[in-house]
């Protein structure tokens, strides 16, 4: 009789092990949640900006930002049609959802802090910190996933062929 209670016992103790850890594993086939730090590298263009509640209409303005490209080794590059406005490194606080742009061209400033979210292929800047900066908001659309210009790994001196 004991050593029936004792098989009975651990077969339900391994069965609520079991059905515990399928419950603790979340549900199937859900792939792992990407971190921002591997959401934000690319190239983004500006698609609205808005000042409070007041959408800002992109005009033929030169000097409108247009796109920013953030690459893998931190660094980030700000465009408008014709040049480079703003670079410098960021830096992304994962739990805060902060996004910190360093300027490398003014080394006065203190790094600009931005809220920010990435869904798919949309992020969305928020301005934090000073009060002018709180007010605007960039929802950018994301043109390509590689930042920078892709680089040959061979050292072959230029106009050799491809042997």
């Amino acid at each position: 009789m004991k050593t029936h209670r004792t098989i009975r016992f651990s077969l339900l103790l391994g069965l609520s092990l079991f059905t515990g850890s399928l419950f603790a594993q979340g549900p199937a086939n859900q792939p792992p949640t990407k971190k921002l730090i591997e959401k934000v590298p690319g190239v983004w263009k500006v698609t609205q900006v808005n000042d409070g509640k007041k959408e800002i209409t992109q005009t033929a303005d030169s000097t409108a930002i247009e796109s920013i490209e953030f690459t893998r080794e931190a660094k980030y590059i700000i465009r408008n049609r014709t040049q480079q406005l703003d670079s410098g490194l960021y830096r992304l606080n994962e739990q805060q959802n902060s996004l910190y742009l360093e300027s490398t061209l003014d080394n006065n400033t203190p790094p600009v802090e931005w809220g920010i979210n990435v869904t798919g292929n949309t992020l969305v800047m928020t301005g934090k910190g000073s009060e002018g900066a709180k007010n605007f908001k960039y929802t950018l659309t994301r043109t390509s996933h590689k930042a920078g210009k892709e680089r040959s790994t061979t050292n072959k001196p230029k106009g050799t062929k491809k042997g």
